[in-house]
Parts: structure tokens; C-alpha cells; sequence
């Protein structure tokens, strides 16, 4: 995902929230039973559909391609007092790039989700952005990576969403739901 973001564009574009009923990314509905498996209940809350535009920052929640599963500890505050969630988790950096808009920057933003061979659920996001302020002179500057991290209550440790093997084999793959 790349953007060009300004004020003008998050006002003329409102973003919306998700519904998994009409678009769901691939390997959501996996991503769920994955999360029951290692304990966590109620497993529907601990994976999203992430925007990889924010909704804060124009991203459309019903369009596929802006759309990715993650983990709730990768898009944002942790779900339950036993998952210590990440230090920073994507609305942690679309909050900054958005400031930096409300400020009055000019932000290059692009979002990257990276796969592991075949798998359709990321196993991190690449975050970076670049914001030029009204003067011409640098202003935001992020590179960051998001794991894509899930806490096993279960096993109390947590592993990646996106490298999760079943009998050697990884998921989920190609049209795996």
C-alpha cells in the first residue's frame, strides 16, 4: 500500500471500518481457529481484518486489497491482561502519520505486508514514512516493523501468525479459509 497523504485527502476520504461478513482477507476465518486452538477465547477477538491504510487515514475496511489478517497484538492494544501485546503495533504508527497530517505534513506512507513462501497470512508489516512539513523541511520519519505475534494462553508464550506449521506443513496456504 502507498499513499500520499495530506489533509485535503483524509478529509475527501473518511475510511471505514471493516465488515468480515461482506469482505474477509484471506486466512481470517483460519486465523480464528488458530486462536481457539492455543486457548484464547473468545478466539474471534484476538485476529482483525488489518487495514493496511488505517480507517484514520482514508483506508477503505471493505476493499480487499487494503485488507490483511493479523493478529489484535499487531493492529493494536492487546486483548487481555495475559497478553502483553507488542511495544508498537500499527495504530501506534498510523496515529503518528496521522498527526503529522493534523499538522499540516505531507506524508509518503506505505504499509507492506511479508509473507513467508506460500502462506496468506502475513508474517510482519513493514511500515515506513516520510512527511515534508509546509516549509520544505523533513518531519516524519518512520521504518518499523510489526510483528505479526499472537499470545498462546495455552502455552503462556507467543508465536508468529504467520509461521504457523500443522504436521510440518505451513497455513494457511493458497485458498485456505
Amino acid at each position: 500500500m502507498e499513499a500520499c497523504l495530506n489533509t485535503v485527502f483524509i478529509k475527501e476520504n473518511p475510511g471505514s471500518d471493516t465488515n468480515t461478513k461482506k469482505v474477509a482477507p484471506p486466512g481470517y476465518h483460519w486465523a480464528n481457529r488458530a486462536a481457539a486452538f492455543h486457548g484464547n477465547k473468545s478466539p474471534y477477538f484476538w485476529r482483525s481484518a488489518c487495514h493496511l491504510l488505517g480507517k484514520q487515514l482514508g483506508g477503505d475496511g471493505l476493499d480487499l486489497r487494503n485488507l490483511s489478517t493479523c493478529s489484535r497484538a499487531a493492529n493494536a492494544n492487546p486483548v487481555a491482561s495475559g497478553d502483553p501485546g507488542l511495544p508498537q503495533h500499527m495504530y501506534t504508527f498510523e496515529s503518528q502519520v496521522q498527526e503529522a497530517v493534523v499538522q499540516g505534513q505531507t506524508v509518503s506512507y506505505h504499509v507492506v505486508p511479508k509473507y513467508a513462501d506460500t502462506r496468506t497470512v502475513p508474517v510482519s508489516y513493514e511500515i515506513a514514512a516520510r512527511g515534508i512539513t509546509a516549509g520544505g523541511r523533513l518531519g516524519l520519519v518512520l521504518d518499523e516493523v510489526v510483528p505479526n505475534m499472537m499470545y498462546s494462553t495455552k502455552n503462556k508464550l507467543h508465536f508468529n501468525l504467520g509461521l504457523v506449521s500443522h504436521n510440518g506443513q505451513p497455513v494457511p496456504t493458497g485458498g485456505m479459509q
